[in-house]
């Protein structure tokens, strides 16, 4: 049987998941590895795709209740944090800024 997840159970998920994520990203070597269950994407390419899912579910819980889910705009206003911004990791582009 399925649990309707409440809201904030949900918001909970999203932040343990999140964290897992970054915490995963910043022990990697390098942003440059390939996703191994997508050979033609880096792990810079998913940081951005995830990223820009992330920011899409923040505009929607954002708007709070409406008729139709916010303008693309809301989430899609470029391509998210450059590279620079990336975690820190031995010899990664924030190594040199700690």
């Amino acid at each position: 049987m399925h649990r309707i997840l409440t809201f904030p159970d949900h918001l909970r998920l999203i932040n343990e998941r999140s964290n897992a994520f970054r915490a995963a990203v910043s022990a990697a070597p390098s942003l440059d590895l390939r996703v191994p269950t997508h050979p033609e994407r880096t792990l810079f390419d998913l940081v951005q795709h995830v990223g820009m899912g992330r920011r899409k579910s923040a505009a929607i819980i954002a708007a709070g209740p409406a008729d139709a889910p916010p303008d693309k705009s809301a989430w899609e206003d470029g391509v998210g944090a450059p590279r620079e911004r990336g975690p820190s990791w031995p010899g990664g582009p924030s190594a040199s800024n700690n």
